[in-house]
């Protein structure tokens, strides 16, 4: 008997502060609406990478992330299967549509926003390497995203938010 996972899974799984991802397109998306440009410019590297990240892991680890995100709802391996096309869909969506956003926000006007506000990009990091430990300690105490290596992926987290905030904002 195959057991369907709703739309409402989805949705409540977009708009959860569970993952670093959510939490981050959310802010950035609020902040920029609100004029809170100085937190947007922490919030949109953090979505770029997570959007990277996001898909070396389901590259990697995808049988570990799976059995995270889904385990609980769906604990037989050939249930998730069935799955499979419409969780990496959505993921995708989900992932890089804010990516585009962003880019297109920080590019329109020939890059003026970022020309006006001139953000330090080491400044930048920082902050946004705060958000990131905050969230990578309680990932790795309640294995969010299943048994996979979150030394390693802090580690390639750290190096993506670096260049990404050198290439957004230097």
């Amino acid at each position: 008997m195959t057991q369907e996972i709703s739309f409402g899974f989805y949705i409540k799984s977009a708009i959860s502060f569970k993952y670093i991802s959510n939490f981050s397109i959310i802010c950035a998306i609020l902040s920029y609406y609100m004029n809170g440009f100085d937190i947007f410019f922490i919030f949109a590297p953090l979505v770029i990478v997570n959007f990277l990240v996001i898909n070396i892991m389901q590259i990697v680890n995808f049988d570990d992330l799976m059995e995270g995100l889904l385990g609980g709802i769906l604990p037989d391996k050939v249930e998730r299967e069935k799955h499979l096309a419409k969780f990496i869909l959505f993921s995708e969506l989900w992932h890089i549509i804010p990516v585009i956003w962003i880019m297109y926000v920080l590019q329109s006007d020939g890059g003026n926003l970022v020309k006006i506000f001139h953000p330090n990009y080491m400044g930048i990091f920082f902050k946004s390497s705060i958000i990131s430990l905050i969230y990578y300690y309680f990932q790795c105490k309640q294995q969010i995203y299943g048994d996979v290596n979150y030394l390693a992926y802090l580690v390639l987290y750290s190096f993506l938010l670096l260049a990404i905030c050198i290439y957004l904002y230097s």
